[in-house]
């Protein structure tokens, strides 16, 4: 846990105690005691600067202010907050927009709420805080731990009167320690109010948000740069690969002249082969055409032999249509035999073209 001030200014003394919040309490990591000559903010400047202080708690005399009392019908702070400025004017010693104030409710009477107002001149708290930023101690509060220890000694037997707080209090250092560490936790008031009030804490996280910010804001440019870079990388490998794949395909299929989908149009292709696969599924190619040259007789010729994957086409000439009749009878074994065409030829031959369905 982090470091925290305790400045309290008595009449006699100024005492310093530099805590270390612990899960158990406390612990006094330095402490120093400076005596008054002059003034409260003669003392406050002998200071010694100080780094790595989270909070700073400045706790003057309660002569150090002055104080009203006031019955007002309400308790909400807000409205008080709106009201006080007009129901302290011509109560003070300087005008009232010279002077800060807070206030505390102690009591109720007569069905009003009785409420403690302490006032301070600005000039003189805004000298104090100056002196004390410069050291690296500004005081997130400013109150007197004198007043609360008052309320704490009556309890709850009676509000405060005023003739009680133009006395001094006299307390151990003990007691006037664990006020202190109260009023840093939960301030009985805050005199920093208005103009002169504490911005400091606000405008590290402020910053500390700006800075996050930055940061994310960087990261986000970073991360947006990376996937650009990516993606046009990506653009260019997946661009030089269509380009590999329509050469690959114009090497393997030269006569296709319009090529709009390389992928798909290979994907026919290969069916096609497939599927002229599946005719001789089984059927060597060799066997086939050897059983049809077997079955040949004499005199008879083929000018020409296709296949395809349901049927094989003869084209030839024979000496006659007799011959043409044998040969059909002869590749019956191979399929459904059909006699397509026949002519006869200027030197007497036959020409003919035989179909044959294949048998599956």
């Amino acid at each position: 846990m982090g470091l925290s001030a305790l400045i309290d200014v008595t009449p006699q003394e100024l005492r310093f105690y530099l805590i270390k919040r612990e899960t158990k309490g406390y612990s006094i990591v330095e402490e120093r005691h400076i005596g008054i000559k002059d003034s409260y903010l003669d003392a406050l400047k002998e200071l010694e600067a100080m780094m790595d202080v989270e909070r700073v708690y400045l706790s003057l005399p309660l002569d150090y202010f002055s104080i009203r009392i006031l019955e007002l019908p309400f308790t909400d702070k807000n409205r008080l907050k709106d009201v006080l400025p007009f129901e302290l004017e011509g109560l003070l010693f300087k005008d009232v927009g010279e002077m800060a104030f807070d206030s505390i409710i102690i009591g109720e009477k007569d069905g009003k709420n009785t409420v403690l107002v302490t006032a301070a001149e600005k000039k003189s708290l805004k000298e104090m805080i100056e002196a004390l930023k410069q050291k690296g101690l500004e005081p997130e509060i400013i109150n007197s731990i004198d007043l609360r220890m008052m309320q704490m000694a009556r309890g709850s037997n009676g509000q405060l009167e005023l003739s009680e707080l133009l006395l001094s209090p006299i307390y151990d250092d003990k007691d006037r320690m664990k006020t202190a560490i109260a009023e840093l936790d939960t301030p009985s008031f805050n005199i920093r109010q208005g103009d002169i009030a504490y911005t400091t804490g606000r405008e590290k996280m402020i910053k500390s948000l700006r800075w996050t910010m930055g940061i994310g804001i960087i990261l986000l440019l970073l991360i947006g740069a990376d996937l650009s870079l990516r993606y046009f990388h990506l653009r260019n490998e997946v661009s030089t690969m269509n380009r590999e794949i329509r050469k690959v395909y114009l090497d393997a299929f030269p006569k296709d002249i319009k090529v709009r989908d390389e992928l798909y149009q290979f994907k026919v292709h290969m069916k096609e082969a497939k599927d002229k696969e599946n005719l001789f599924h089984g059927l060597s190619p060799l066997d086939v055409l050897l059983s049809i040259a077997n079955k040949k007789t004499q005199g008879l010729v083929y000018n020409e032999i296709s296949m395809d994957e349901s049927k094989i086409g003869l084209k030839g000439e024979a000496p006659s249509f007799t011959d043409v009749n044998r040969l059909k009878s002869a590749l019956s074994d191979l399929g459904d035999v059909i006699i397509a065409d026949t002519k006869s030829a200027l030197d007497g031959k036959i020409n003919f073209t035989i179909n044959i369905k294949v048998k599956r």
